[in-house]
């Protein structure tokens, strides 16, 4: 009779034992980040501008560019992709204001005190920075850097001045 209670205790530790184990692994798939879903948050409003980096035509990097109506404020944010996900690299992400009111000129004339920008030893991206101010009226410009391999690569809105309003 004592072996039938050892014998039932076990099954029970195991039995408690496989499901706690899987009950960790569902937690972790639930909880864990893709990189689709880690790059679609944080910024508010709508997404107006994406742009991919390749290097070796390969996906590494891609800028986000967001509009929020609420607000008139824009932010970014550069995500790392591909062969970039999950390495820490020298990243940044810069979005400004430009005095320019109208569309496709090259040089964007900003207020540094209105833009938002981020530079930092990222793994998977930089930001989301978003201008101080409201940009209805103006144009604005964003651009997007990985340093990979001592190679500084560079992503931008297009035109380089755009989204104007």
């Amino acid at each position: 009779m004592l072996s039938n209670v050892i014998i039932g205790n076990r099954t029970r530790l195991l039995a408690a034992g496989l499901l706690l184990g899987a009950a960790i692994l569902v937690i972790a798939a639930l909880t864990s980040s893709a990189p689709a879903t880690a790059a679609s948050g944080n910024c508010a409003g709508k997404l107006i501008e994406s742009r991919n980096m390749k290097v070796g035509g390969k996906k590494v990097g891609e800028l986000d560019v967001y509009y929020n109506k609420a607000s008139g404020k824009n932010c970014a944010r550069m995500n790392h992709a591909g062969s970039t996900w999950g390495k820490k690299l020298t990243t940044r992400v810069w979005i400004g204001i430009c005095s320019e009111k109208k569309p496709g000129g090259t040089v964007c004339h900003y207020d540094a005190s209105t833009d938002g920008v981020q530079k930092g030893k990222f793994r998977y991206f930089a930001g989301p920075v978003s201008t101080k101010v409201s940009a209805a009226g103006h144009c604005i410009a964003s651009s997007g850097y990985l340093w990979i391999g001592g190679q500084r690569h560079v992503v931008s809105t297009q035109p380089w001045v755009g989204h104007c309003g």
